[in-house]
């Protein structure tokens, strides 16, 4: 179970990335796709396990190509693809519920994918989590897995697709909240995690969710969860960077945490966060060990950030970013440094007006000191 889990998230996160262009000329027909579907329930292994790759590579690009910033580029074939599940959604449970179901089959992966997606916030597959699949606790964990990862692209970007995964995290079984609560800081390694977390974090910044999920993230850091969840929503947290400066506080009161690897993982993602922080001072709550592993981290990596100014031309190529995220990361680095360009200011006035108050605020604010 544990591998198998996270496996079906590797795999779903990283498959947009290196399958949609060998399929950007395949798109199948209404009927070519229902016959797909169809053969997910073949005596076939073989074909079996093709269709679902044809699936799932076709339900990805799809995906992925409608959350790009752009719009979805292949509405026709999106809603194509999901006229065709609905007629399909008994037999694609049908298949989920098979005794001898092997949880980490790709025919597993497709099923599950494709009630995913049936709707833009992944209900059709809640709700089959609610009846359906609760009897199997490897395939509960693995559909929750996979509704996390297909409605970081599907869902509104205002919607929070952490605090969908917290709400199934409340109504888990006790079997599949016990093998959850069994995996601990050694597994994020062991089981590629964390490499996983990087595609997720990328996935929030490309879908421009990340000030919706931060709040929630910080959620999933109190001891009502397990703790693999907690190490995670600390990596994600990291790894978004001072997009998470607002996570700070609950952080700090993680470095009195019982857990010596929790605590760890919050005193490296603090100095990810503000490398400006007091690295000796983060230390005192770590572990002999770990106190001098961190210490060597987090000297190599302060020195890393305090040599990374940007020349004038960088700062004003990324002052006109239409990314929401990379306007702030600049704007942030900005009020760190000792001068900005004449020619920025009149895009610092244009951003008075962006869309989100955090925008708004962090222009205000360099405009104000300069």
């Amino acid at each position: 179970m544990q591998r198998c889990c996270f496996w079906l998230t590797m795999w779903l996160v990283l498959f947009g990335s290196t399958s949609r262009e060998h399929f950007a000329n395949e798109r199948p027909s209404s009927e070519q796709f229902a016959e797909w579907v169809r053969t997910l329930s073949s005596y076939d292994k073989a074909a079996r396990e093709q269709v679902a790759e044809l699936i799932l590579s076709n339900i990805w690009s799809s995906i992925d190509s409608s959350r790009t910033g752009e719009g979805n580029k292949e509405p026709e074939f999106t809603e194509m693809i999901r006229d065709t599940l609905k007629r399909s959604q008994e037999d694609l449970l049908s298949i989920l519920k098979q005794p001898d179901l092997d949880s980490s089959a790709p025919v597993t992966a497709a099923s599950l994918i494709c009630l995913a997606c049936m709707k833009d916030d992944g209900s059709v597959l809640k709700d089959a989590l609610k009846d359906e699949l609760r009897g199997n606790s490897d395939l509960e964990l693995a559909a929750i897995q996979v509704l996390f990862t297909t409605t970081l692209y599907t869902m509104p970007k205002n919607d929070s697709v952490v605090s969908s995964f917290l709400t199934e995290m409340d109504h888990l079984s006790p079997l599949a909240r016990t093998k959850l609560e069994g995996l601990t800081a050694s597994d994020l390694n062991s089981l590629n995690t964390q490499a996983q977390l990087v595609g997720v974090a990328q996935a929030m910044v490309k879908t421009d969710r990340t000030l919706c999920e931060v709040p929630h993230l910080v959620e999933a850091l109190n001891d009502k969860y397990p703790i693999f969840v907690r190490l995670c929503a600390v990596e994600l947290l990291a790894e978004l960077g001072d997009e998470s400066g607002k996570a700070l506080p609950k952080l700090n009161e993680l470095l009195g945490d019982e857990s010596e690897s929790l605590r760890f993982a919050a005193a490296c993602a603090i100095v990810r966060i503000e490398p400006r922080t007091d690295t000796k001072k983060l230390s005192a709550s770590l572990e002999p060990v770990d106190r001098k592993k961190f210490l060597e981290w987090s000297s190599s990596y302060q020195k890393k950030y305090a040599n990374r100014d940007l020349p004038e031309a960088a700062v004003l190529h990324l002052l006109q970013s239409t990314h929401p995220f990379y306007q702030r990361k600049v704007l942030r680095m900005l009020l760190q440094t000792d001068q900005i360009p004449d020619t920025g200011k009149t895009r610092l006035n244009e951003l008075l007006r962006a869309p989100d108050h955090e925008t708004r605020e962090l222009a205000r604010q360099v405009l104000k000191k300069y």
